[in-house]
This record gives structure tokens, sequence and C-alpha cells, in this order.
């Protein structure tokens, strides 16, 4: 099938769930006004890890960010454009992407950890027209690099105060804001393009419509009595979703601007936190602090733990804590593809993750494309009505899809006997550490240069606190030194790699195990760590 012919499939089929009124007839501009009014007394608060705490109605919220809007109106952004946001989940990074909505733009939101390359490379490949930024954050200006990317009209600094080669955001001319949240784009249209490391180097831009983005999130109604601690940094599909699910539906939510256990444990015994969701590191540190500073922290009674490999021990640990924890699993091109319940078996929540989630369907493929038969591993492939539209590169799209429609995941698994999928290992070259995807491929390329290095390859070494970490399988030069952790590390800083990113293991072999046609044979590194 051709690359139209694939978005064509997917087109189809989405529009069957739109017929079948799967999807809000809604834009997430819509979404926003409509949920913040009606939930208008409902808080959320911001928390800043170093600052302070700020609470807001969300129907201060809902002027606060049309007042935003009106200055991003005054600086030219117009419905349809693409708008980059690097700005910390916190107040004023929530409002600019709210206003980004509401003016029926396109959000473009990256990590605040983003390397100038990788800016430069979400211009380029958007087309943005302009970037809302913070001047800086924990100590990086994150205004030059997209100062010197080429192409943006206008880049916009966060705050009232001058920085070189942007405009201060409070020094904008208003604008008319458009009371249609831009419907002229309609829900099915772009409303955000999320960036994700895959098998290669460069970063895949991840399209999400307003119905993807929005479907489900306010089907339950907010509960009174649940208090929600929001846990991921922005830039993220999970810290989107979170956000969006008590602009569009009410509740209470507390948000953090970055993890911290420290301030988790904290807030959680505050606010009398009842549920929230991360990733295993920010689990297992959280019930670290709590033992060792004795904060109360029995409020918080579930914990929906993913977007890493999550240790049953880590849910044994929890639920002996009184957290009723379970897994999922999905990612930013697909989330939650399944999930376990409070109301599984202790077993099914420790062991599984959970079953295939409401409207999802997955099948489990052989290597040559067949589906393989009940109990057997295959590599899991899905669709469902979150998927998301394709990626920002249509050539990106070529096997990434089966038939047109189910997305390769890159991930193997199987479903036990109960019909809960296990998710067993990984077909794509990625190392997924506290929910940041890490190319393996880019890795690589980092330390190719290694002076002591003739031959690289990168994987996934099982961590108990990150899930996973990167781990270097080498083969050394002959008669030069060993490579170390700190070789490799500081090699991959000269190549430009986010810290995360940096090998934290090193193992060291006489040869790589290769196919017969000489490519490295990755599943055969794992027993060698």
């Amino acid at each position: 099938m051709t690359p139209t012919g694939n978005r064509r499939a997917r087109d189809a089929l989405r529009a069957k769930w739109r017929a079948a009124g799967v999807y809000p007839d809604l834009t997430i501009g819509e979404a926003i006004r409509a949920g913040c009014s009606a939930h208008a007394e409902d808080h959320i608060v911001f928390a800043r890890v170093d600052g302070d705490t700020t609470a807001v109605t969300l129907g201060d919220l809902l002027q606060r960010s049309l007042a935003r809007a009106e200055r991003l109106a005054g600086a030219g952004v117009v419905p349809g454009d693409m708008v980059v946001v690097q700005a910390p989940a916190d107040l004023s990074g929530t409002e600019i992407l709210a206003a980004v909505w509401l003016l029926g733009a396109v959000a473009v939101p990256i990590t605040t950890t983003a390397t100038a390359v990788e800016v430069d490379h979400a211009v380029r490949q958007t087309g943005a027209t302009c970037a809302v930024v913070v001047p800086e954050w924990r100590g990086r200006d994150l205004v030059t690099p997209f100062v010197e990317a080429p192409g943006l009209r206008q880049v916009i600094a966060v705050g009232h105060d001058a920085v070189d080669g942007a405009v201060p955001f409070d020094s904008i001319r208003l604008g008319p804001v458009p009371t249609t949240g831009g419907r002229p784009h309609g829900p099915s249209s772009v409303a955000c393009v999320l960036y994700t490391s895959g098998s290669t180097a460069e970063p895949k831009g991840v399209q999400h419509s307003h119905e993807t983005l929005l479907c489900g999130l306010a089907a339950v109604p907010a509960d009174a009595t649940s208090r929600m601690l929001g846990t991921f940094p922005a830039g993220h599909v999970a810290s989107l979703l979170s956000l969006l699910r008590p602009l569009a539906a009410g509740g209470t939510t507390v948000v953090m601007d970055r993890w911290s256990a420290r301030a988790a444990a904290a807030l959680i015994e505050e606010h009398r936190i009842t549920t929230s969701a991360g990733t295993p590191f920010f689990l297992s540190t959280l019930l670290d602090e709590a033992e060792r500073s004795g904060r109360d922290i029995s409020s918080l009674g579930r914990f929906l733990c993913g977007a890493a490999a999550v240790p049953p021990a880590l849910v044994a640990r929890s639920e002996a804590a009184g957290i009723v924890t379970w897994r999922t699993y999905g990612s930013t091109e697909h989330p939650a593809i399944s999930s376990g319940g409070p109301m599984d078996p202790p077993d099914k929540r420790r062991l599984t993750d959970g079953r295939v989630t409401p409207g999802n369907e997955v099948r489990l493929l052989d290597e040559e494309g067949a589906e393989v038969v009940p109990g057997e591993e295959g590599e899991i492939v899905a669709r469902g009505p979150k998927q998301f539209l394709g990626y920002q590169d249509p050539s990106a799209d070529d096997g990434a899809f089966v038939d047109g429609t189910w997305f390769r995941t890159g991930d193997l698994g199987l479903f036990d006997e109960d019909g809960y999928l296990v998710v067993t290992d990984r077909v794509k070259d990625i190392i997924i550490r506290g929910g940041e995807n890490i190319s393996a491929r880019e890795v690589e390329e980092a330390l190719a240069g290694h002076p002591a290095i003739a031959e690289v390859a990168v994987c996934a070494a099982a961590d108990e606190v990150w899930g996973e970490a990167v781990c270097a399988v080498v083969v050394p030069r002959p008669g030069e030194s060993d490579p170390t952790v700190e070789s490799l590390a500081g090699a991959a800083e000269s190549a430009g790699l986010a810290a995360h990113k940096r090998p934290t293991r090193v193992v060291v072999t006489d040869a790589l195990p290769r196919t017969a046609t000489g490519k490295v044979r990755r599943r055969d590194l794992r027993p060698l760590l």
C-alpha cells in the first residue's frame, strides 16, 4: 500500500469511529472553553519544585489563557500556524499551550531538555512561524537556539524582560481571538506535533488531532473526592493528556513543573492526593522518600505506572505500602494500548500490562507478518481511536504500519491464558529510560569516534530505578585500555548528547553477535549483560 493509501485507510477508519460517536465534536480550544466554564470553581495547583505554589480556578485559568491568546494574535499567529512551545509544566506554560489552541493554531511542545540540534530539527520540519520559550530553565539558556534556528518569523520570550533576539511576551499588542477556537480547521485536523526518538537518530514528529487527544478524556465525570498529582514533564504525551483532562472535565489537580520525590511527597501530604501516575523511577523514588522523611502519603491510594519497563517487585513494594498499582502500555504514537486496573488480581497487576483498552485492537505477528498462535510471542501491532495521524515527515510512515492502519509498536508481547497482554521485549532499537525514548543508533554514532573503541553496539539494560539504562557493548581496539563509563559519557557529551542519553554501563566483549549478513543481532546483546 502506498503512503497515500495508508493515510486514506486510516482516515476511513477514523470516519467510522466518528460516525459511531467515539470522538467528541470539538476542537481542543472549544473543549477548554466548555470545560473551564462548566467547572469554573474547580482548582488546578501549579507547584514549582524550587519555588512557589500557585492555585487558580479553571475559570481564572481560562481568562488568563484568553489574555495570552490575544498577545499571540497580536504577534500574527493565526489558525493553522505551527507554534513551538518550550516551557515547563507550570502556570505560564499551561496558559500558553491553551492560548495556542484557543487561537486554533497547532502546538509543538518540546521538552525543556531539548538540545539546540533538536530545536533546529523541530523548527525546520514543522515549518513553525513562531516560538514561545521561557528565557532559561535550570541555568540553561533556551532562547538562543531558537534565535539561531532558520525560518522562524518571531521568537517570543515568556515574561516582560528583554532578551537578545526575542520579543518579551508581555510587550506584544493585543489582537482578536476567534470565538470558534479554530473551527474552520475542524476536530479532525492536526492539533499537536510531539517529538519522540525512535529507532533512528533523528527525532520523529508525531501528529495528533483534536479528536485523538480528546478521545475519552471527558467520558468519565470528574470525581469530587479525587485529587490527582501530575508528574510528567512538559513535552511528553502523558503530560499533555494529564493537563487536558482537568481542563476538559474539571476536578482537582496538582501539577509539578518537574519531578522531585521530595516535593512530590510533600504535595501528597499537603493536598491529600488520592491518585497519580508516572514512570517506575517516579514511583520508586517516591516510596524511598516517604520512608526516609516520614512524610504521610497514606492518602495516595492508586498509582498507574508506565512509560518504561515496570519491575514486578516495584508493584509489589508499592502495594505493600498501601498504594494499589497497575501497569499500562502505550506510546506517543498510540497512548494507552493496554492497561491494568485497581480491580485486577494482584498477580495480573504485577506481572502483566493489563487488558487491551476499550476501542483498541491488538494483533501479535511473527517475522513473516502472520499472526502467532495463542500463547506465543509476536510483534505488537495495534489500532484504535487514540492512534496518531502519522508522522510529520510522511516518509517516516513507511514501515510504521501493517495494512495501512495497524501501527507497528516495535515491541514484542504475548497474551496470557486470561487475555492479559505481557510486553516481553523490543524489536526497535530504542531504550526507554524513565519514560524518555533514546535511539540506540544515535548513541552509537556519538561513541563511534572514541579512540579506544573498535566496535560498539548500544542496548537497554534493566535498571531498578529508571526501568532501563543505556548500556554500551564495546569491542576495544588492540593495545588500548578498556573504555570506561566515564570516558564514554565524556565522548557522548562532546558529541552533543543530552545527559540522559549517555551510557551508564559498559560491557567489554571480544566480538559483537552478528547475523549471517553481518548485522548486529541485538537480542543476543542482552545475555552479555
